[in-house]
């Protein structure tokens, strides 16, 4: 289980947490960007490279730090960043991720409306880099934060959590892998913690362009959430059984046929057929011993 959290100094309202594997141009662009937001409260930014400590050279506003974590993982490295956190309030997004210019505001306010009593999901909105076959796929069939709320999580790309709630059920369980932001919202919503969606919170998400990419998140999930089903507290839960892939691609089926007819609209089905095959793949051989897939 996720190592407790410190004792709690909140001389902040919000603290920013940003795993990256490295301090890469857009990830210090994303620094930037949040620095220059306008807002009516205190907060830092927390960027956790995800390696040793080395030295790096990189220009950062005074209201962010780099913090190091050996561990390998995105999770380790979120748990990295609660640790040094001095918000009241833990907002969570991703390297690959691009806030809007009223994500801060829009998403310390819902926190705010709700008293600070559960999570708050923002929208994760997908865009094209390139608009191949597999990102217009993605973009159909990703990023569904409403749904994913609906579920009783809120996915990590955009995922505000009152610093009191990590205290009283503890932080990311790294061993999840693919699926920590699963487990943390699942096993919050056994300890009767609410989650809220907050739809005018938004950052944007480019879209995978190529396929191996693609299928390589799709058998990291999946194999996520295989272990999901060995968390005690959440055994047996439903979103790992091979007859939801089954019923979900038959969904897929409906959607792409009547969105997509001709030629584009059998591309994506065999993009479909094939995360059909690696996610239900995936979910056998890790339940048969295999190692599932890390960041």
């Amino acid at each position: 289980m996720p190592d407790a959290p410190a004792p709690p100094r909140y001389d902040l309202d919000v603290s920013v947490i940003i795993p990256a594997l490295e301090a890469m141009p857009h990830a210090l662009r994303i620094v930037r960007l949040l620095a220059e937001q306008s807002h009516d409260f205190s907060f830092e930014i927390l960027l956790v490279l995800n390696h040793e400590e080395r030295e790096i050279e990189a220009e950062l506003p005074a209201r962010a730090r780099i913090l190091f974590c050996p561990e390998r993982g995105a999770f380790f490295a979120r748990n990295a960043g609660i640790r040094a956190a001095r918000g009241r309030v833990l907002a969570f997004t991703d390297s690959d991720c691009t806030p809007t210019s009223s994500w801060l505001s829009e998403g310390y306010k819902a926190v705010r409306t709700h008293d600070y009593s559960g999570l708050v999901a923002g929208r994760i909105a997908p865009y094209y880099g390139r608009k191949t076959d597999v990102a217009i796929f993605e973009s159909a069939f990703s990023f569904r934060q409403d749904r994913y709320v609906a579920a009783g999580f809120g996915a990590t790309g955009n995922l505000w959590v009152p610093a009191d709630i990590v205290r009283t059920i503890r932080a990311f369980d790294p061993a999840m892998l693919g699926a920590g932001d699963v487990e943390f919202g699942l096993r919050a919503r056994a300890a009767g913690i609410p989650i809220f969606h907050a739809p005018e919170s938004v950052v944007g998400h480019e879209c995978r362009t190529g396929l191996l990419d693609l299928l390589a998140k799709e058998r990291r999930l999946a194999g996520g959430e295989v272990l999901l089903t060995r968390s005690t507290s959440l055994s047996g839960h439903r979103i790992a059984r091979l007859d939801d892939e089954w019923r979900w691609a038959k969904r897929r089926y409906s959607l792409i046929r009547s969105a997509h007819p001709g030629a584009r609209g059998l591309r994506l089905q065999a993009i479909s057929l094939l995360v059909l095959l690696a996610r239900a793949g995936e979910k056998i051989l890790v339940r048969a011993g295999k190692r599932p897939l890390r960041h």
